[in-house]
């Protein structure tokens, strides 16, 4: 099916180097982080559940200790009006051979080792479905033509990363993105519709304004 894609196929990255900035665990300890949704998170797998702030439930807890022992990373989300102040919160999302469950996390900062900026779209093509990669392609080089990096969340994210199956038949192609001026945004959303009308593909993201707000 077009839509299994090659997941399977694809070696799991390594943590990235370019863009990936080291925590200063005094700082972090301090509670001195500030962590923009989407970005992701890599933890120390001895000593993340240490700082958990809450409880998980034991299947959860085990899924979590897994997912960073092999060394993915979660991804910053929004703190929920039910959740304290305090730490910092973090997702975990399961791909649909394992439940697709998203694990909350909210835990103290310490055991973060580092962090980095959703990758650029052109980097996670080759784990794309085979149908999606010369769009994806013209896409990501039409962007850059207006000056505007395309960067990549959600499900196409998770299978690039993990290596696992995360996208599925009813999957959107989920994109993050920041333009500088008024023309450049009107630019490039023109762009982005006149791609998902000639290629049938669905698109959803973020327009990330100041302050890395969406």
């Amino acid at each position: 099916a077009p839509w299994a894609g090659n997941a399977a196929a694809v070696p799991t990255p390594a943590r990235p180097h370019g863009g990936c900035a080291p925590m200063d665990d005094a700082a972090l300890d301090h509670g001195q982080l500030t962590l923009p949704r989407h970005h992701l998170v890599w933890l120390e797998a001895s000593r993340w559940s240490q700082r958990l702030l809450h409880a998980l439930p034991p299947g959860q807890l085990a899924a979590a200790q897994r997912w960073f022992e092999r060394g993915h990373p979660a991804v910053a989300r929004r703190r929920q009006p039910h959740e304290g102040p305090e730490g910092i919160t973090l997702g975990i999302p399961l791909p649909p051979g394992r439940g697709r469950t998203r694990i909350a996390l909210r835990l103290a900062p310490g055991a973060v080792l580092s962090m980095a900026a959703p990758p650029p779209l052109q980097d996670v093509i080759p784990s794309a479905p085979l149908p999606w990669r010369d769009p994806l392609t013209r896409l990501a080089a039409g962007a850059d033509a207006l000056g505007v990096t395309l960067r990549v969340y959600g499900s196409l994210l998770w299978q690039h990363l993990t290596g696992e199956q995360h996208i599925t038949a009813h999957s959107d192609i989920d994109l993050l993105l920041r333009a500088g001026h008024t023309r450049q945004l009107h630019a490039v959303l023109m762009l982005l519709q006149t791609w998902q009308r000639d290629t049938g593909l669905r698109l959803d993201g973020e327009l990330l304004l100041h302050g890395e707000r969406a």
